[in-house]
């Protein structure tokens, strides 16, 4: 009995002990998941999901410039590096909001280029691309685009050949466009670099020709220049024509006058317009002068502006 009396008195005394205790832990607790039950709330509450920016479309068609019928197997190109393929001569693209240059090319036509094309988000922009049909079969141009110096690829380079055709090069300075067969010359250029027309080329019809084209570094001063878009068969003036340089933008002005940065030495300018064949001058400004005004002319592609149709008796 006395043995078992200890016992129970031991057991008395921890149950006390504890009971004294818990109030002491239960403050402790508190006072540590407090701030950690904080944190989680507020944790959640940036994790919560917001709404993120809605994504842009841009729908098209891609029309033949001899009879308007629907070119089915059209490609469509941005100077980002996306390309598309036409769906029965129609395409939409879903897009990251910004503003877009469009390459169009097609086997038996001759490339076009169309600039400026504002994707807005949640809003649908509409394009409409006019093909002329080459004078001479197709072939194809494929190369790569290195640094001079370095030998390293140029990302974001233009080429476009004067027979018709135009490219933009990916990451690693590859490139691939449909040309008109004969002898072309290449019009080449990049940010930072002098811009370059290549010695003349044979294209065969039908066949793959591969290049690969230097371009030599150059400074990046710039100055602006002034300029004059025209109709190239009535001479009239473009407004809303739309000018490209790897230094800035522009749009033509009801006079069809423009005025945009170029970096001095050897550049391109490239001009397009609805309806219109796109335009490409290699100009080259010293920096020490003021620049002469730069013209583009540019050929109407859309059906009954410029094409002559009919029968010869």
């Amino acid at each position: 009995m006395r043995y078992h009396t200890c016992r129970s008195t031991s057991t008395q005394r921890i149950s006390a002990y504890l009971a004294a205790l818990q109030p002491r832990l239960t403050r402790y607790a508190a006072a540590q998941l407090l701030p950690l039950v904080t944190l989680l709330g507020i944790a959640l509450l940036y994790a919560t999901p917001s709404p993120g920016l809605q994504p842009a479309y841009v729908n098209g068609a891609v029309f033949s410039a001899f009879d308007n019928s629907l070119i089915y197997n059209a490609v469509i190109k941005t100077t980002t590096g996306l390309t598309y393929r036409t769906v029965a001569g129609t395409f939409t693209l879903r897009v990251p909001p910004g503003v877009y240059n469009f390459i169009c090319e097609a086997p038996g036509y001759t490339t076009n280029f169309l600039g400026g094309i504002r994707a807005t988000p949640g809003s649908t922009a509409l394009v409409t691309l006019w093909l002329v049909p080459s004078s001479t079969p197709t072939c194809i141009v494929e190369g790569k685009l290195c640094d001079a110096s370095s030998f390293s690829p140029i990302a974001d380079g233009i080429i476009a050949a004067d027979l018709g055709g135009a490219a933009t090069t990916d990451a690693d300075g590859y490139f691939s466009m449909i040309v008109p067969s004969g002898t072309a010359s290449f019009t080449v250029g990049a940010a930072g670099y002098a811009t370059k027309i290549t010695q003349s080329l044979a294209l065969r019809p039908g066949h793959t020709e591969r290049v690969i084209i230097y371009l030599k570094k150059k400074r990046s001063d710039t100055m602006t220049a002034t300029g004059l878009v025209k109709n190239q068969c009535s001479g009239d003036k473009l407004a809303s024509a739309r000018l490209f340089s790897f230094t800035g933008t522009a749009v033509s002005d009801k006079n069809g006058t423009f005025s945009l940065p170029l970096e001095t030495g050897p550049s391109m300018l490239i001009a397009s317009a609805p309806g219109f064949q796109y335009g490409m001058r290699a100009v080259t400004f010293t920096g020490y002068i003021i620049p002469p005004i730069v013209s583009l002319n540019l050929l109407p592609s859309k059906n009954g502006f410029g094409l002559v149709r009919g029968t010869v008796l």
